[in-house]
C-alpha cells in the first residue's frame, strides 16, 4: 500500500507538470491521507512539502500568476503578525517552528486561489474533497467498530487514523465543518448518483461524529442543520420535522454518549471544563504580560505550565479556545489582523451570494457556496469556543475557495459585459446590396 500511495503521488506530480490543477488535487490527497504517518518508510520523503515545491515549479513553468485578492493579502498580513511575535515570544524557538509549520497552509491557500480557474475545476475539487472526507470518517468508524478507540472521559471515542483526523474532538469538528461543502454536492446541478453519494458521506460523517463523543461537535452539527434549513425559504417546510428528527436521533444514540452530552447541565462538577476555565485565565495573564504581540505562536501550553497557570499544581494545557489562544499568543497585533481577515471573509461571501443569486449562468453548487461557506465559518466559530483552532487549515482553505468564487464571478461578469465579436460592426466592410432577381434574369 505504501508503494501504491507513492506511485499515486508521483502520478499527480507528473500530471501537474502538464496541468498544475492536477498537482493541486494531488496535494489535497497528500494533505489528508498523510502517507508519511500511515507508512513511516515514506516519512523521510516529506511528500507534502515535496509536492508543494513541485507544484510551485509547475506554476512558474506554465507562467501562471499567483492571484492576491484582498482576503489573501489579509492572510499574509496575519502571517506577518505571527513572525513579528517571535522576538518577544516566551520561547522563541518554539514560535519560529510554529511559524514555519504555518507556512505550508499559506502556500496551499495561494495555490488554490491561483490554480482553480473555472467552475468545472471547482466542482472536481469539491468531489475529491468528498471522497477524502469519506475516507476520514469511514476509517475512523471502521476502527471504532473494531475496538480501536480512545478511552477518555469514561467513554469510547472514535479517533482519526492520522493527524489530519486527529483526536476525538478534532475529528468531530473536521467532519462537521465538511458538511456544508458536502451539501453543495446535493444540489440540482449534480448528477443523481453524485447526490446519493454526497448524502451517504454526510450520513457516515454524522455517525462518526456521534462516536467521537465530542459534545461540541454534536451541538454544532445540530446548529448546522438549523442554519441550513433556515437559509432558504424552500427549506422552511422541513423545520416542523426537526423535533421528530431530533427525538429519533436521540433515541439512536448509545447511552454512554447521551450521558456525556448531558454533562453540559452541570459543568461546575466537570473537571475537564474547569481545567479549561483555568487555562483561559492563564491566557488573560499571557496577554497582560505582553499586550502587543503576546507570548508567541505555539507557546500556550508550555507558558501555562511554566508560568501562567492560576494555581498549583500547574498544568501544561492548551488553550482549548481560539479566542484565548489568539489573545494570549498573538496579542493586539494578532487580534487586529485575524479578525480583519475573518470579517472580510464573511462580508465577501455575503456580497458574492447576492451577486450570483439570480444569475442563471452559474451552477447551483457555485451560487450556494458563499452561503454554505459562511455557515461553515459560523459553526467553526461556535466550536472554537472550546477548541484552539487558530492555526487550523480549514479557515484558510475556505478563504481560498471564496477567493476562487470571487474570481469566477468577476470573470463571468466581464465575459457577459463584453460584446460578442461577431456582433461588432466592422467599419472597413461596406455592406453590398442584395442581388436582384430581375437583374440576374
Amino acid at each position: 500500500m505504501a508503494i501504491f500511495l507513492l506511485i499515486l503521488v508521483m502520478v499527480f506530480a507528473l500530471a501537474g507538470l502538464v496541468r498544475p490543477f492536477y498537482g493541486l488535487l494531488g496535494l489535497l490527497v497528500v494533505n489528508v491521507l498523510q502517507p508519511g504517518e500511515l507508512y513511516p518508510s515514506l516519512a523521510p520523503l516529506h511528500l507534502e512539502r515535496t509536492l508543494a515545491i513541485i507544484l510551485l515549479f509547475c506554476v512558474l513553468l506554465h507562467r501562471k500568476k499567483l492571484r492576491f485578492p484582498k482576503i489573501t493579502l489579509l492572510i499574509l498580513v496575519f502571517y506577518a503578525a505571527m513572525w513579528l511575535a517571535v522576538p518577544l515570544a516566551f520561547w522563541r524557538g518554539n514560535s519560529i517552528a510554529g511559524c514555519i509549520d504555518f507556512g505550508p497552509i499559506v502556500v496551499y491557500h495561494l495555490l488554490i486561489v491561483a490554480l482553480i480557474v473555472n467552475t468545472e475545476e471547482f466542482h472536481k475539487y469539491l468531489i475529491l474533497g468528498m471522497f477524502l472526507v469519506a475516507w476520514l470518517g469511514g476509517a475512523a468508524y471502521w476502527r471504532y467498530e473494531h475496538g480501536i478507540v480512545q478511552v477518555a472521559m469514561d467513554i469510547d471515542r472514535a479517533i482519526g487514523i492520522t493527524s489530519s483526523g486527529g483526536d476525538a474532538n478534532t475529528l468531530g469538528i473536521t467532519l462537521v465543518c465538511s458538511l456544508p461543502l458536502l451539501f453543495l454536492l446535493t444540489t440540482k446541478d449534480n448528477s443523481w448518483w453524485m447526490r446519493i453519494l454526497a448524502w451517504s458521506v454526510m450520513t457516515l460523517s454524522v455517525a462518526t461524529v456521534i462516536d467521537t463523543g465530542s459534545r461540541t461537535s454534536f451541538f454544532v452539527f445540530i446548529l448546522f442543520v438549523v442554519l441550513t434549513l433556515m437559509r432558504q425559504k424552500k427549506y422552511w417546510k422541513f423545520l416542523p420535522l426537526l423535533p421528530l428528527a431530533g427525538f429519533l436521533l436521540w433515541a439512536a444514540i448509545p447511552q454512554q454518549y447521551k450521558a456525556r452530552y448531558e454533562t453540559v447541565d452541570h459543568l461546575k462538577n466537570d473537571e475537564s471544563y474547569q481545567n479549561r476555565v483555568l487555562s483561559w485565565e492563564g491566557g488573560v495573564q499571557m496577554f497582560l504580560s505582553n499586550p502587543l504581540t503576546g507570548i508567541g505562536p505555539d507557546n500556550y501550553a508550555i507558558a501555562n505550565g511554566e508560568k501562567f497557570w492560576p494555581g498549583f499544581p500547574r498544568h501544561w494545557l492548551q488553550a482549548h479556545s481560539l479566542y484565548f489562544q489568539l489573545l494570549g499568543e498573538l496579542g493586539l497585533l494578532g487580534m487586529i489582523t485575524w479578525y480583519s481577515f475573518l470579517i472580510t471573509l464573511i462580508a465577501l461571501n455575503f456580497r458574492l451570494s447576492r451577486k450570483m443569486k439570480d444569475n442563471p449562468h452559474f451552477p447551483s453548487y457555485l451560487k450556494q457556496f458563499p452561503g454554505m461557506c459562511n455557515i461553515a465559518i459560523f459553526i467553526l466559530l461556535v466550536a472554537s469556543y472550546s477548541a484552539h483552532t487558530l492555526y487550523r487549515e480549514t479557515w484558510y482553505s475556505l478563504a481560498a475557495l471564496s477567493g476562487v468564487v470571487q474570481y469566477l464571478a468577476v470573470k463571468k461578469e466581464s465575459i457577459e459585459d463584453a460584446e460578442p465579436e461577431e456582433d461588432r460592426p466592422n467599419p472597413l466592410l461596406i455592406p453590398l446590396p442584395k442581388p436582384s432577381l430581375k437583374a440576374v434574369v
